[in-house]
């Protein structure tokens, strides 16, 4: 079903004049011309993506995507026009944000200001409605950032002769989710681990620390106090979701069993599956104590 803009949409859209122009139109008004003039762009390439703006092949699209900041010389009341492919410049915001560092010309020095980040901000919106201004959080401060689990239990044709009758066995697929223009999307896939762990029983560790339920009050306990995640980019809009690398500190191995079929491969025994599990709750254990 397709996407009726709103009127805040529509209003973004016909004032961003570049919508309206041909690629000639562009070449002919805005793009740099040696013309010296303020409102042109004020060199002839992207500082972010090192492209020719006036080459023949690049496309009209991301023309119009552009977005002009007028950025004034210091100690006069002059300015120059900086134009730059709005969603390389976003992503360079994002950086600049998470790395604690100024949003400035990285060519330049030039420190750019809150109505750069607004005009910014407009041709994103166009991108996408939904689209958030990046700031920083800690990841354990966004409340729109949370930690679920699923239940689910995966039928086995057959398991090995150590694992006793049981051909099925019960999972917490454990997810980070965050809200994104109201809707709530599953954002990572953090692991998967065994719901049947127990003290004693078909799969006993024989320790109360030792268990699925224990390793699952854990997990929770390291997100909550902000030692699971590192480097925590905020996804700002659900295209950025898709290319986040890695939430999970590198140190933090369980996080490699994402699905269940880490778990028991053909020749996997009951107690290597026991021993797997211990193993990783005894590293959860020891980030928390």
């Amino acid at each position: 079903m397709g996407h009726s803009p709103t009127s805040a949409e529509t209003r973004l859209i016909d004032e961003n004049v570049l919508l309206r122009m041909t690629k000639e139109e562009i070449v002919d008004n805005v793009l740099y011309d040696y013309s010296g003039l303020a409102d042109k762009c004020s060199e002839s390439i992207d500082i972010l993506t090192n492209e020719e703006l006036d080459d023949e092949n690049y496309p009209l699209a991301k023309l119009q995507l552009m977005v002009r900041l007028k950025v004034y010389i210091p100690g006069t009341t002059k300015y120059r026009t900086e134009c730059i492919y709005a969603p390389k410049l976003y992503n360079y915001l994002i950086k600049c944000i998470n790395n604690k560092e100024y949003f400035i010309n990285p060519v330049t020095k030039s420190k750019y200001t809150e109505e750069h980040i607004e005009e910014l901000m407009k041709v994103m919106k166009i991108i996408d409605p939904n689209i958030e201004r990046p700031i920083f959080v800690k990841h354990r401060n966004d409340t729109l950032l949370k930690l679920e689990y699923k239940v689910t239990r995966i039928n086995y044709n057959s398991l090995h002769n150590s694992f006793g009758n049981i051909n099925s066995i019960t999972y917490y697929k454990l997810y980070l989710s965050r809200t994104l223009g109201g809707v709530e999307y599953d954002i990572y896939n953090l692991c998967t681990i065994p719901a049947n762990i127990e003290i004693d029983g078909d799969f006993a560790s024989g320790s109360a620390d030792i268990t699925s339920s224990t390793m699952l009050f854990r997990i929770y306990k390291l997100f909550n106090d902000g030692k699971l995640l590192y480097n925590y980019v905020p996804p700002y809009h659900y295209v950025s979701v898709t290319q986040i690398q890695r939430f999970v500190k590198i140190s933090i191995h369980f996080n490699n069993f994402r699905t269940s079929k880490y778990w028991i491969k053909n020749d996997t025994t009951k107690e290597q599956f026991i021993n797997m599990f211990k193993r990783y709750a005894e590293e959860i254990n020891n980030f928390i104590y």
